[in-house]
């Protein structure tokens, strides 16, 4: 069984978050980064996907919107599963019901939130600046949940 990851990170956790799903699920696996990688990606030979992006102003990346919607035919009739790293994680359903099709999240064999860093060095300034007026400076939702990246690894087995 072959295994594609593939992600759009901007800066980093959702890469490093990619990473460790791969090195936890067995079989060949393929990682590709959306937002270096833009191109058309064939998902034919791969029976299982994994999709993974991060949240930014309650959106994920076109990159990875643009893949869902060109590729849903095809990843209906893949296992699929979708991870998130994002700072709220109340919104999590949220987030997924308004960016993936309705079709793709009821296909999914499962969804989960990975959690979220504030890689606030690596922002520019405006978002920096945008970033630290929404957390109000409190960065505690900015967490990483190495168990969730486990248990999403566990069962998509």
């Amino acid at each position: 069984m072959k295994t594609l990851i593939i992600y759009a990170s901007k800066y980093g956790t959702t890469e490093d978050c990619a990473f460790e799903l791969k090195n936890q699920i067995k079989g060949e696996t393929k990682l590709i980064n959306m937002k270096e990688n833009s191109k058309t990606v064939d998902i034919d030979e791969f029976d299982n996907i994994i999709i993974g992006c991060s949240i930014y102003m309650t959106r994920i990346s076109l990159e990875i919107f643009n893949f869902c919607e060109q590729n849903l035919q095809k990843l209906l009739d893949k296992k699929v599963g979708i991870f998130l790293c994002c700072g709220f994680l109340e919104q999590f359903q949220e987030y997924l019901n308004q960016n993936f099709p309705k079709e793709l999240l009821e296909n999914a064999v499962i969804s989960q939130h990975f959690g979220a860093e504030a890689r606030v060095s690596k922002m520019k300034f405006i978002t920096k600046c945008m970033f630290r007026a929404l957390t109000k400076g409190n960065h505690a939702n900015y967490v990483l949940l190495p168990d969730n990246i486990e248990a999403f690894a566990a069962e998509f087995k």
